[in-house]
């Protein structure tokens, strides 16, 4: 969480969607 990296980001409520956080 610092930077370059991934965030989770909920969708929908059930729906996980991995983007990247830049």
């Amino acid at each position: 969480s610092s930077g370059s990296g991934w965030q989770l980001t909920f969708r929908s409520g059930t729906q996980l969607t991995v983007v990247p956080a830049w």
